[in-house]
């Protein structure tokens, strides 16, 4: 049995020369949706009045909260209602269909959130206490209609709450208290993902899952609703409340709302037949599902709860070096780049990788803009973060190289002057388009003393954050109307190497930007 990621991620390692063939069998091909049949289903209403800000505006608001944050929100800024019109600018936000590909084997449906290989394996569901509009209950996101619907008529929010606070002493009472919070839940179908990508599928469950999380982030940031990322949580109690067969599907990652104000039009009752609770199980899995173990395993692995981070790391080498020449970052770099709204970059948002290295090379405040991108707020969560490299070529007031990113110190500095875009295009299993991004940002991680001082838990932690920077860059790189794909396949150790990575430290994602033709 598979005792932490660092083993899941070595066991799934890529090497050159050893990678036998795969070929999709699309007799095989799962379902893109879930489907709740003979539900209760209320459809959502078309948004109005989306903010405008761009996304560089956007990050730099926080109204999320976290058990360990250092600060409180501004509680006169942040709205606590929320009706049948909010949760449909929130789910549309989060994940929309942008687009579809039709293909002899079938189809592809893209949405605003990144997913390898266009598989979206997430589905999103919520928790609500009710209002005039929208009965309270436990309810499934279908992003077609797009409506929600209604799986049980019990919002489950104490057992929601117990499984979120296993780690605290919490009362009955205090449960009571705050059992009118939403909660959000974005669960993961294994299948989806690995019928493309099988045993390494889990690392690309949970960076698709931090796409989606970020923009969901975003989202509540844009409507100015305070939250709580809740990542360490009861993974039998969350999965049980939601009647999943967890050898199939597992949620992910959580938001709870803060509870709401007094509100007197609530139509419905607080106390519901026990005998009307039940959880409705979506359509059961078809036949042509093929078990993975080792999907499972390494979820099983990753369940024990997030440790408090106090344990000493006794085999951690170093990452950091004496460098001679750091590079501050600008706070609010001058630019006369025009942006696209946050809005708008959602809706466009592709992986384009047809860079050209014949466009004009990108001025250093462009990257100032995207640095800036990936230090704000510190993703408003406690745990265990990925370190972040990036390769520049031809940027403009800035020499060309492999740079360290130090978040905490709003810093880089120069790693290797001698690594070139396509040494790293050949290390991401020679993927030559990569080789004319004229940004490359690696993120990576010391996954086996993440373990030691955080826990097993901490490898859910650590890939979940890669993707919802890497969700940044990519809204990031709309918004600058650039090109962006991100890559989470590669030759593991030799990616590593050619980023002169220590022997402790693994790549977890790669995501490459620039200008793109055709523009």
């Amino acid at each position: 049995m598979i005792a932490d990621g660092s083993q899941y991620h070595w066991l799934t390692a890529y090497t050159r020369g050893r990678m036998s063939g795969h070929q999709l069998d699309w007799a095989k091909q799962p379902a893109f949706f879930k489907d709740y049949q003979n539900v209760p289903s209320f459809t959502l209403p078309r948004p109005e009045n989306l903010p405008q800000d761009s996304l560089f505006e956007l990050v730099k608001k926080d109204f999320s909260t976290s058990k360990n944050a250092n600060s409180s929100p501004n509680l006169d800024s942040v709205s606590y209602n929320l009706s049948l019109s909010d949760l449909a600018s929130l789910f549309i936000l989060t994940s929309a269909p942008t687009a579809k590909s039709t293909f002899s084997q079938g189809e592809i449906w893209y949405r605003s959130n990144a997913s390898a290989g266009a598989l979206h394996p997430l589905e999103f569901y919520v928790s609500f206490p009710g209002d005039a509009d929208l009965p309270p209950g436990l309810y499934h996101y279908d992003l077609l209609k797009p409506a929600l619907n209604r799986i049980s008529r019990n919002p489950s929010s104490t057992v929601f709450n117990t499984a979120f606070d296993r780690s605290i002493s919490a009362t009955s009472a205090d449960l009571k208290k705050d059992n009118l919070a939403p909660v959000l839940l974005i669960s993961a179908i294994f299948f989806r993902t690995a019928w493309k990508y099988r045993e390494r599928a889990y690392r690309y469950l949970l960076l698709d899952c931090g796409h989606a999380l970020e923009n969901m982030v975003l989202a509540l940031r844009s409507m100015q609703i305070d939250f709580e990322i809740v990542l360490d949580f009861s993974d039998s109690c969350v999965n049980q409340s939601l009647n999943f067969d967890d050898q199939h599907e597992v949620c992910l990652a959580a938001l709870r709302l803060r509870p709401f104000a007094a509100d007197n039009s609530r139509k419905f009752p607080d106390e519901l037949p026990a005998a009307e609770t039940d959880v409705i199980s979506g359509i059961p899995h078809a036949d042509n599902f093929v078990a993975y173990p080792l999907l499972n395993e390494i979820h099983q692995a990753t369940s024990v709860p997030l440790l408090n981070g106090s344990a000493e790391n006794k085999h951690s080498v170093p990452l950091s070096r004496k460098f001679s020449d750091w590079h501050d970052i600008p706070c609010d770099p001058a630019t006369t780049t025009i942006f696209l709204s946050y809005v708008e970059s959602l809706s466009r948002r592709r992986s384009r990788r047809n860079f050209t290295a014949n466009a004009s090379s990108l001025k250093v405040e462009t990257l100032y803009l995207l640095l800036n991108l990936l230090l704000q707020k510190n993703l408003s969560i406690s745990g265990p973060q990925p370190e972040i490299a990036f390769c520049a070529t031809g940027i403009e007031g800035l020499n060309d190289g492999l740079y360290l990113l130090d978040c905490s110190r709003r810093c880089f500095a120069l790693l290797d002057s001698d690594t070139s875009p396509s040494a790293l295009a050949a290390a991401a299993l020679d993927q030559r388009w990569l080789a004319q991004a004229a940004l490359q940002f690696i993120f990576f991680a010391d996954l086996e003393s993440a373990a030691e001082k955080y826990g097993p838990r901490s490898y859910r932690y650590l890939n979940l954050a890669a993707g919802r920077l890497g969700q940044r860059l990519y809204l990031g790189v709309t918004a600058l109307n650039l090109g962006c794909c991100a890559v989470g396949a590669f030759y593991d150790r030799e990616l590593a190497a050619r980023c002169s990575l220590p022997e402790n430290y693994d790549p977890l994602y790669l995501v490459a930007l620039g200008p793109v033709a055709g523009k």
